[in-house]
């Protein structure tokens, strides 16, 4: 895709407070308003007039095909989904978007400059998603969807209300550290959010992947603070002190890593698109394919399209098929499918030394000769991680790395079956340790520990049968 020279750029995204006096256009005194001035405009309103307000601004937006409308869902816990406004064949086009309506690393640099200049794509477009929530906020500290172009959109977003208050510098007391909350949110810290983990999903990969995954949020952040243009960025984005901070950072990362539509290999937030559900696996009719959004170019705008992977009635909930596993699912998203055609269970080695749990040192003769094994079959690094269940082509390939940690034979022939050996010991520590934790588990994760659980027995059984009931030979852990 060429880019066009600045005079001929799209119509600019305005994320920009409505001010009829632009005197007052840097004023932060809203930031330090008494609270009970600020307690009515905190809410961004009921959930049916945001609905409503929503569903009013897509359908002014004009948009070549719009066939769904935002709802919400009493028969889904009263969570938003998109319905369809008219019967859709499979194949038929359903929303075609500019991308002048979405959020995009492209706006995100013309938008706020030099301030994001030195940042990746990824952080441009979460300083530019928290450049437009601050400007919901208007110089006398009235919030109002209407100040600018995304703010009906904005409105919808999962946690918008805290994060506003947290603008205006108000502490609502909300607390996130609930199992329903996407796990980014858990916690602050990553030793908080280890322990969250360990009592929610003790036996999962999930529970050591899940902290690790706060922690490399949480460095990012500091090193987007050393990298980012504070000065520029306080020209740019009102409240940026606050724009700057790690609740609203970490809220915006796990907006963008749960809601992101990719196409031409760049993530967007596209309204309406995003509200469009995952489908469980009955609700996927054979020969259907996984959610795909495709793009047009007419008279030089880019417009996104996405058509319907099935047929639905009018008045249906338009769901997709994300076509990813429950711990993607549960990780990004905070949420599980009980019935999921992609799932597996995830699997996280990590090679250490023979009798201890020491990494591996180049200095070590031993250490030296597993890897030039690993680099012989294809191992770039020293730990390895893979989602399998019976079945799973990727079994094979986790059996290579293990008969390498252990140092026996990944192929089963005469008694040389060592690293099948090995990973049923795993599977069965595994097994043995759900066993003992799932008794609190409620929500999502209830429904991925008890999905990994049954992945894990079914390969039990695999490979019980695969060694046909050989001799157990002793093997160190």
């Amino acid at each position: 895709v060429l880019r066009r020279p600045a005079s001929e750029a799209a119509p600019a995204i305005i994320c920009e407070t409505s001010n009829n006096n632009p005197h007052d256009k840097n004023d932060d005194r809203a930031a330090h308003a008494p609270l009970v001035e600020l307690k009515k405009t905190v809410m961004l309103g009921p959930l049916t007039k945001r609905v409503a307000d929503f569903n009013a601004w897509t359908s002014s937006r004009n948009w070549p095909v719009l066939h769904v409308k935002a709802a919400i869902l009493s028969s889904h816990g009263g969570r938003i989904g998109a319905v369809a406004t008219k019967s859709l064949n499979q194949g038929e086009v359903y929303i075609d978007v500019p991308e002048t309506d979405c959020l995009t690393t492209s706006a995100a640099r013309r938008e706020i400059g030099t301030a994001v200049r030195s940042l990746d794509d990824f952080h441009a477009i979460l300083i530019f998603l928290v450049k437009c929530v601050a400007a919901l906020i208007g110089s006398d500290g009235n919030v109002n969807t209407t100040n600018n172009q995304f703010g009906p959109y904005l409105a919808l977003l999962p946690g918008i209300d805290e994060i506003v208050s947290l603008t205006l510098g108000i502490t609502l007391g909300q607390d996130h550290h609930s199992a329903q909350s996407p796990p980014l949110l858990w916690a602050n810290l990553p030793t908080k959010a280890a322990t969250f983990a360990r009592d929610r999903l003790e036996g999962s990969a999930l529970a050591i992947a899940l902290p690790a995954y706060v922690a490399s949020t949480q460095r990012t952040y500091n090193a987007i603070l050393q990298r980012i243009n504070r000065r520029a960025l306080g020209a740019a984005i009102r409240h940026s002190d606050v724009a700057l901070s790690w609740p609203v950072f970490r809220w915006a990362a796990q907006i963008l890593d749960s809601r992101s539509i990719w196409w031409n290999g760049q993530r967007h937030l596209v309204p309406m698109l995003d509200l469009v559900n995952a489908a469980d696996a009955f609700e996927i009719p054979p020969g259907t394919s996984v959610h795909r959004t495709s793009t047009a170019v007419r008279d030089r705008k880019r417009f996104a399209i996405t058509s319907a992977a099935w047929q639905f009635d009018q008045g249906e909930q338009v769901l997709e098929n994300y076509g990813q596993p429950n711990h993607i699912l549960y990780l990004y998203h905070g949420f599980a499918l009980s019935a999921n055609d992609h799932d597996c269970v995830r699997l996280d080695f990590k090679m250490t030394m023979a009798h201890d749990s020491d990494a591996l040192d180049s200095e070590i003769p031993e250490s030296a000769a597993v890897k030039r094994r690993l680099l012989t079959f294809g191992f770039g690094a020293l730990d390895y991680t893979t989602c399998v269940t019976s079945g799973s082509p990727h079994l094979g390939r986790l059996l290579e790395f293990i008969s390498i940690k252990h140092g026996v034979s990944h192929k089963i022939h005469h008694s040389h079956s060592g690293a099948y050996l090995a990973l049923l010991e795993e599977v069965d520590h595994r097994i043995y340790i759900y066993d003992l934790n799932t008794r609190g588990t409620v929500g999502h994760a209830k429904t991925l520990i008890y999905n990994e659980l049954d992945h894990l027995r079914k390969l039990r059984s695999e490979l019980t049968y695969l060694l046909g009931y050989n001799a157990f030979l002793p093997l160190g852990r």
